[in-house]
């Protein structure tokens, strides 16, 4: 009975939120990727490249590596994401 308990529910982390010991500019850089990503993933296609639109970007390496991350792990998320997930069909 215990161990069916602990398969219950969605224990995995909310891609939108930075990791919680990250800088503040890693968090905000990552506030901006994240969304680029989901928007990238909805459009069947990655427009990495022409995403970064963003001064910051390219001059500070701590929002940059947060924007990256905040980019790769929302735009994996809604790809590996399905209106089919969580259904059996059997």
């Amino acid at each position: 009975m215990a161990l069916l308990g602990a398969c219950g529910g969605d224990d995995k982390p909310d891609p939108r939120t930075p990791p919680a010991n990250s800088s503040p500019a890693f968090k905000e850089g990552y506030a901006k990727g994240c969304p680029a990503g989901l928007e990238s993933a909805a459009k069947q296609g990655s427009n990495w490249n022409n995403s970064k639109v963003d001064q910051r970007y390219g001059q500070d390496l701590e929002y940059k590596k947060g924007w990256d991350q905040g980019y790769f792990t929302c735009y994996d998320s809604q790809r590996s994401t399905s209106i089919f997930s969580g259904i059996n069909p059997f």
